[in-house]
């Protein structure tokens, strides 16, 4: 067929011969490349992101180079293939244990333990590359292959990935029981995939391959479990860091969509049908781009109102503040200014009806009644804002119950009765033939203050 000169050069034709298993590895390998490089790009001097991107295309190349062991039946491809595979697995363990550490401190790994690690991982790296190392033999089945692993060299190796890859998870865990609010739900997404996720991965691709089981026509297994890894972490940041998760799902729609179509591109029959794909992927390409960023731009338009709505809310519990400290304030100086006043009032009420002796003299007469009268003004003022205060709080007290208007009213003109004959005036109240009765607070809404 036509496509047979491009399977030379072109990696896709691996589909050809792909059974289903081996597609949706395919499939995984992408969409775990594609997560770790959308997060890892959305903010590239963000350690947290970095390393869950070193986490993610780990995980995808175990997955690319599973692929490439279970496609080909060449021994040399295969021996190649699953040192490879177990190299990706160093890298997987130890990138996740960086990850951890990063996404719960906010830091970089100290000097020491990124010289232990990688000390770690270079060391087992290059054991690994040994011949005869850790995989000594490909064994061949009806079913596929098997590969007989060296006893000392797989407990070391199975020491290496469970200290790093569950120290990781244990990190987490500490964490988690620490946190609190929306940290401690995005803690529980990495902590649980990993322990459920990594638990799978761990059995279909290290316990079942072992020396002991030697079972491997599970193998592909793993890269699905590790899959939701991915996926569920690649939440938590989102979450995290406040990444919007529907950018994030069209960018990833957007890829898919252009990858299909490119792999669609390398099966064309022809000529004129790999140009027509050409056309389709290169106008979905575009419309892509286009709503990538249409939608980025409704995420930075929401964000900023977000953002407005956090500042807005601030200002307004600020402003609850300030207005709680004028209440209280107004509340505390009526109260303590009230009381002298009162006294000051009765005081001068005293001199003027002669309890401390008669003030013959007008002119200290006229200025005691003065005093007397700005001192019940300044006192019904004082009352007025401490029920302002009391409305505010809503601690005002009513006492509501029947009176009579002509006595309220009679004891209003008695009150002032020294004053109209102090001006020469008569004050007299005519009504008393009458008993009006009226539903009132009988102490003006201030309680027994």
């Amino acid at each position: 067929m036509w496509y047979n000169t491009w399977c030379l050069a072109a990696p896709f034709c691996l589909f050809m011969e792909l059974d289903p298993r081996n597609i949706l590895l395919w499939i995984i390998s992408i969409a775990n490349v594609a997560l770790g490089l959308l997060i890892a790009l959305k903010d590239k001097r963000n350690i947290v992101n970095r390393f869950f991107g070193d986490f993610a295309i780990s995980i995808a190349l175990w997955s690319f180079v599973l692929i490439v062991f279970r496609t080909f039946q060449q021994e040399s491809i295969a021996r190649i293939t699953i040192k490879v595979s177990y190299i990706a697995a160093v890298f997987i363990a130890a990138s996740f244990w960086e990850f951890a550490i990063a996404f719960t401190t906010q830091r970089p790994l100290a000097i020491r333990r990124r010289l232990f690690l990688w000390g770690a991982v270079f060391g087992m790296s290059i054991l690994i590359l040994l011949p005869n190392f850790l995989t000594r033999e490909v064994i061949y089945h009806a079913w596929g292959k098997s590969v007989r692993l060296g006893v000392p060299e797989y407990i070391l190796f199975f020491s290496y990935f469970m200290f790093f890859f569950f120290g990781g998870l244990i990190i987490v865990g500490k964490k988690l029981h620490l946190s609190t609010g929306s940290q401690k739900v995005q803690l529980a997404y990495i902590f649980w995939s990993v322990l459920i996720a990594g638990t799978g991965g761990v059995v279909f691709n290290l316990f079942m391959p072992s020396p002991l089981l030697d079972e491997w026509r599970f193998i592909w297994l793993g890269p699905i479990f590790t899959f939701l890894i991915v996926l569920f972490i690649t939440y938590a940041i989102a979450k995290h860091q406040l990444l919007n998760i529907k950018a994030i799902a069209t960018e990833l729609l957007t890829i898919a969509l252009i990858v299909g179509l490119a792999i669609e591109l390398f099966f064309s029959a022809n000529f004129v049908e790999a140009l027509f794909r050409l056309v389709i992927l290169v106008f979905v390409a575009t419309a892509g781009v286009l709503l990538v960023r249409s939608v980025i731009n409704e995420v930075k338009r929401r964000e900023e109102m977000e953002r407005l709505k956090n500042e807005l809310e601030v200002a307004y519990a600020k402003l609850k503040e300030l207005d709680q400290a004028k209440t209280d304030f107004l509340s505390m100086a009526s109260h303590q200014l009230r009381s002298p006043l009162t006294v000051v009032r009765l005081g001068l009420g005293a001199m003027l009806d002669g309890t401390f002796g008669e003030v013959k003299d007008k002119r200290q007469i006229d200025a005691l009644n003065k005093m007397l009268e700005s001192a019940t003004r300044l006192i019904n003022l004082i009352g007025e804002y401490l029920n302002v205060s009391r409305i505010e709080l809503g601690k005002m007290k009513y006492n509501f119950k029947e009176q009579d208007l002509c006595a309220l009213v009679k004891d209003i003109v008695e009150e002032y009765q020294p004053r109209a004959a102090q001006k020469k005036l008569k004050l007299e109240f005519v009504g008393e033939s009458v008993d009006p009765r009226v539903r009132g607070d009988d102490k003006g809404g201030g309680g027994d203050d």
